[in-house]
C-alpha cells in the first residue's frame, strides 16, 4: 500500500510506503526526486524528515535564526525522523545548535514502526550524528566557538560497519554552566556493530587548546549496547562525566579491555552509574 503526500510543508509531492523507505542524501536541486522538508511519515499522522541533505540545511536555518536573529521560534527545534527509515551511508547530521532534538518518531516511539537506523562503514567513514561547538552568534561567525549543551537523541538505532564510530561529540564543557549535559541519549539502541577499529560513541574536544576543560557531560538512558564487535563501546579522550541508567550492555566483543569495561560487560541492566572519567578513558 502507498500513498501520495502532495502537502509537504516546503512543497513537492512524495510517495510512501509502510516498508523499505531510506533516508535519502539526495541533491536539492532535483526537486523531482527530493523531498525538501518534513512529509507525511508511512504512519499517516507523523510529519517527519526523509531527506538529510535537507534536515541538516534545516538545523543550519534554524541555529541562525535562534542565534544571529534572535527569532525565539527557531531556539530548541524538535527534529523528528520518519520510522522504517533505514540510513545507509548518507552525510552525518550535524547538530551545533543548544537543546536540539532528534527523535524517531512522535517523542522518539518510532521503534515499533520499523525505526530508525543510522548505519556508518568504510566505504563512507562519517558518524550518523555529529555533534559540534558553535560558531554561529550574534556576530555571525565566531573564532572563539561556544560550547553546545542540551542536546537529545531519541530513539535512534545505530549500526557501525566499518567506520570508525556511530555518533562523534566534538564539544566543550560549559565552564560557565558545568552541570549542564552537553548531550543525552534516550531509548537509543547499539547493535549488531562490527568495526573492531571502532566505537558507538566517541567523545572529544574540537582542539588542543580546549582540551583541559574537557568534554560536557553525557547522559545515556533506558538504551540497549547488544552484540557489538567493536574496538570499546564509549570513549573519552579527555576529561568528562558519563551518566549511564536502566540500560543494557550484553554480548559486546570488544577490542579494549579494562577493569571498569569489565564491569560492564558481566553487567547485564545498569540501573545507574554515574562515572567522573579522567584522561582518555574507555567505556566498554
Amino acid at each position: 500500500m502507498t500513498f501520495a503526500n502532495t502537502e509537504a510543508t516546503y512543497g513537492g509531492t512524495y510517495t510512501a510506503s509502510p516498508v523499505g523507505r531510506r533516508l535519502e542524501d539526495n541533491n536539492l536541486n532535483d526537486n523531482g526526486n527530493s523531498p525538501l522538508g518534513p512529509v507525511t511519515c508511512s504512519d499517516g499522522v507523523t510529519l517527519g524528515w526523509t531527506n538529510s541533505t535537507a534536515m541538516n540545511l534545516a538545523l543550519r536555518i534554524t541555529n541562525y535564526l535562534c542565534n544571529v536573529v534572535n527569532f525565539e521560534e527557531a531556539c530548541a527545534p524538535v527534529f523528528t525522523i520518519c520510522p522504517d527509515t533505514p540510513f545507509e551511508d548518507v552525510q552525518p547530521i550535524v547538530i551545533n545548535q543548544n537543546d536540539v532534538v532528534i527523535q524517531c518518531g512522535y517523542n522518539g516511539t518510532g521503534v515499533g514502526a520499523g525505526g530508525c537506523i543510522l548505519e556508518t562503514s568504510a566505504d563512507f567513514d562519517a558518524p550518523g550524528i555529529l555533534i559540534k561547538d558553535n560558531t554561529v552568534t550574534g556576530q555571525l561567525l565566531n573564532a572563539t566557538a561556544t560550547p553546545v549543551t542540551g542536546i537529545t537523541v531519541k530513539g535512534m538505532s545505530f549500526v557501525n560497519k566499518g567506520g570508525s564510530t556511530s555518533i562523534g561529540i566534538s564539544t566543550t564543557l560549559d565552564i560557565d554552566n558545568p552541570l549542564k549535559i552537553a548531550a543525552s541519549f534516550d531509548s537509543c539502541s547499539f547493535e549488531d556493530s562490527d568495526s573492531m577499529e571502532g566505537y558507538a560513541i566517541y567523545i572529544s574536544p574540537p582542539n588542543d587548546e580546549v582540551a583541559e576543560f574537557g568534554s560536557g557531560a553525557i547522559h545515556i538512558t533506558k538504551s540497549k549496547f547488544i552484540n557489538n564487535h567493536l574496538n570499546s563501546m564509549i570513549a573519552f579522550t579527555h576529561n568528562g562525566t558519563l551518566a549511564i541508567s536502566d540500560s543494557i550492555f550484553q554480548g559486546n566483543n570488544l577490542k579494549s579491555v579494562s577493569k571498569f569495561s569489565c564491569f560492564l560487560l558481566c553487567c547485564a541492566v545498569l540501573n545507574v552509574i554515574l562515572i567522573t572519567l579522567c584522561h582518555s578513558s574507555i567505556i566498554q
